[in-house]
């Protein structure tokens, strides 16, 4: 490893008798002190050698041999006109050689220091996106290592934690000299709750990742404490952890959220959501694959988002005013879930998954909505005397297979669109 004293002594801009030497464009046909010549495009020699050559010192054959060798101020009194440029190009040569290996022995003096810190158990990676930053990728069993604070981490910029062992926990000041992280992933490190003050430090964090955390058939909560501190995070990820609900503040302290996934868990009510926390900046919510059975009014705390995803959850009513609340949603997954009636929705909707419902009709709030170009309504209950008129003009998918129709009605819709999968289902061509 080079010490401080080591790289002072191979200073690039301290290069000893390769500092004075002339640099390529100074060289021309009046010598060191006229204007350089015009680059030629002639790369030949007798010997064939000058490309290689050419490519090590910097110059061109043509060029290295239009200097003039009377006005030469380097050229001895003796010596021809190609001995002065083969020397000449020498020291180009080795002043290139130096520079170039001063700037790598620098690099990996960088890297030393940086790998010289990782802790035990863990694989420390450079980050593909960020110069000089740094992913870790570790995985730990019984006990903490003795050297996991990551006392020097300035670089840190990513990572991520396995936990191989169910009885290993956290320690509430892992992160405490961690505050450069931007990204991080908590793998089965279980326990019913986080440590209070485990992500205190990570005020820069861009994204957290939390999965599979509750010990064996319990549950795992996340309080108002523990997501208190993170202002500047954009992506939450809690996913098969058996999260029983979210923080009531959490979009009061997630400002600048974007994403939030808290799909397969335990959640019953979306019971986050209030009149002083409005979350401005969220585009993606997915809560699939949780218990949810009625989808009350309190999505009017997502005015932003765009894909909403309620799927494979107990829905059996959604409060008429609950989706309406969301005027820029597009795409919105329904599937897996007991509902009969769908009330108002808004017109900016474009995809919609209702698939293995309780649905006897195609509901009127889907059929009128003029963007549609994606319908999915197959497993249901619908028959023929369903109203099949949809107004949407830019409907390009429609599935309505597995459902009971035998027949379909003429002057409805284009029979081309038809998924017709079902074997229960014919379509008549006119």
């Amino acid at each position: 490893m080079l010490t401080s004293g080591d790289r002072e002594a191979i200073n690039p801009n301290d290069m000893g008798q390769f500092r004075d030497m002339p640099r390529p464009e100074d060289v021309g046909p009046q010598g060191l002190s006229g204007s350089p010549a015009p680059w030629p495009t002639s790369t030949t020699s007798p010997d064939g050698s000058w490309p290689l050559y050419s490519m090590l010192c910097g110059l061109t054959p043509a060029r290295s041999l239009s200097v003039d060798p009377t006005k030469s101020a380097l050229r001895p009194a003796n010596a021809s006109a190609s001995v002065y440029q083969t020397n000449q190009c020498g020291y180009y040569y080795y002043y290139n050689t130096m520079l170039i290996t001063t700037t790598a022995l620098l690099g990996i003096a960088l890297l030393t220091e940086a790998f010289q810190d990782c802790p035990d158990g863990c694989d420390c990676l450079r980050d593909p996106l960020v110069e000089s930053s740094f992913s870790y990728v570790c995985r730990w069993s019984s006990s903490l290592p003795p050297d996991s604070h990551f006392l020097n981490s300035s670089s840190i910029r990513s990572l991520q934690i396995i936990c191989e062992d169910d009885d290993f926990s956290l320690p509430s000041d892992l992160f405490r000299d961690a505050k450069g992280l931007h990204h991080v992933w908590i793998e089965a490190c279980r326990s019913s709750e986080l440590p209070v003050d485990l992500l205190s430090p990570l005020s820069n964090l861009r994204s957290l990742h939390l999965y599979e955390m509750a010990p064996m058939g319990q549950s795992f909560s996340l309080s108002n404490e523990i997501v208190q501190h993170l202002k500047r995070l954009e992506k939450l990820v809690v996913t098969n952890s058996n999260l029983l609900h979210l923080p009531d503040k959490l979009l009061c302290h997630l400002r600048n959220l974007q994403v939030l996934n808290v799909s397969s868990n335990w959640i019953s009510a979306l019971s986050f959501a209030s009149a002083e926390c409005v979350a401005n900046q969220l585009i993606i919510a997915d809560f699939s694959y949780n218990r949810l059975e009625n989808l009350e009014e309190n999505l009017y705390a997502l005015p932003s988002v765009r894909q909403l995803s309620l799927s494979n959850n107990r829905l059996s009513a959604i409060h008429r005013e609950s989706l309406i609340k969301c005027p820029l949603l597009q795409q919105l997954e329904l599937n897996n879930n007991a509902l009969e009636v769908i009330e108002d929705l808004p017109e900016t909707l474009i995809h919609i998954n209702l698939a293995a419902n309780h649905l006897h009709v195609i509901p009127a709030s889907v059929a009128v909505l003029p963007h549609l170009v994606s319908l999915n309504l197959s497993h249901n209950f619908i028959d023929e005397s369903s109203p099949m008129v949809c107004v949407s003009d830019v409907l390009e998918f429609l599935d309505l297979s597995w459902n009971r129709i035998s027949v379909l009605p003429n002057a409805t819709i284009p029979a081309f669109l038809i998924d017709t999968r079902a074997p229960s289902l014919r379509v008549k061509q006119h």
